[in-house]
């Protein structure tokens, strides 16, 4: 015997039920009392950690003393000259925990004669001096003493470490100030 096929209302039923009994179980529309209110109204904002670029420059040897700057590339480094750029910054810290360290890098310095010189950063005459909230917006006298050791020898500086040696690869080299870099860099907080 042929089975009779379902008819609209019922195959409508039985999906208005099962549509029902979903809903139930999900919490669908069927109410439930809640509340809910903002945690806080307050606003937590970001601080800020910046450097402009320094004004004049100004070069000075200890043997000769100043440098006019547009004499600089006309003085010829031998090994034992150390030479002091100094110009005037001013830093922009803004957080109650920021605090941040000046630095100078002459591996941003063009030039194959940067491989030879260390550099030293003196931050208002102290060295590795930390910068904090306090000195921001401060104008602070900032010198760079590059020097290029008395046993430049064979081999490059690295790390940080004089050349060993007396080579003479070090000669007819040139440092390119153009792109030297100051980075005010933030102190990891503990």
């Amino acid at each position: 015997m042929p089975k009779k096929p379902m008819s609209r209302t019922l195959k409508a039923s039985i999906a208005t039920g099962t549509a029902v009994l979903l809903l139930a179980g999900v919490g669908g529309t069927f109410a439930r009392w809640f509340d809910e209110e903002s945690v806080t109204s307050a606003d937590i904002n970001a601080g800020e950690l910046s450097l402009t670029a320094p004004g004049e420059v100004t070069y000075s040897e200890a043997s000769i003393g100043e440098i006019p700057a547009a004499e600089i590339a006309a003085f010829n480094m031998v090994p034992g000259d150390v030479v002091t750029l100094t110009a005037t910054v001013t830093p922009t810290l803004v957080g109650n925990n920021l605090e941040a360290t000046l630095t100078a890098d002459v591996g941003t310095a063009g030039g194959t004669l940067a491989e030879w010189v260390t550099t030293d950063v003196t931050v208002g005459g102290a060295a590795d001096a930390t910068l904090t909230e306090a000195d921001s917006d401060t104008p602070i006298d900032v010198a760079i003493e590059i020097t290029l050791p008395l046993d430049t020898g064979g081999e490059p500086a690295t790390g940080g470490d004089p050349a060993t040696g007396n080579g003479t690869d070090a000669q007819n080299t040139v440092l390119d100030l153009e792109d030297l870099t100051l980075s005010l860099v933030q102190i990891d907080n503990p």
